[in-house]
């Protein structure tokens, strides 16, 4: 049987080719339209904002989100739904632990945005 070793990180920052460079995001940032493979640092300190999540998701997209300040149990993140249920609710998610990270993928309509990993 032949293995696969991963030995090192492209020079574009992706793993894989699977998933989009780091992106910091502020409250300046209001709003952000998300994208498939978006890797989203998210810097709370200067004020509460959201993050739309894909509007046409298909099985499998993925976006991950981190608190890169420490700042979401002061001002919280919300990841607005944009349409497809999360955790197969029709709400929006909102951060609100300091220090969280956390992906969604999308697993269908009707569990709509499922988290990945915490």
């Amino acid at each position: 049987m032949g293995r696969i070793i991963f030995t090192g990180r492209p020079a574009d920052g992706r793993v894989g080719g699977a998933e989009n460079p780091w992106k910091t995001l502020t409250n300046a940032d209001d709003g952000y339209q998300s994208s498939n493979g978006d890797r989203l640092l998210c810097d709370t300190s200067g004020g509460a904002f959201s993050i739309n999540l894909p509007g046409s998701p298909t099985v499998g997209d993925q976006v991950r989100f981190m608190d890169v300040g420490g700042n979401f149990a002061t001002n919280a993140l919300t990841v607005s739904r944009n349409g497809s249920n999360i955790l197969a609710t029709a709400d929006d998610l909102e951060a609100t632990n300091q220090n969280a990270a956390f992906a969604l993928v999308y697993a269908g309509a009707s569990a709509g945005w499922t988290l990945l990993e915490l």
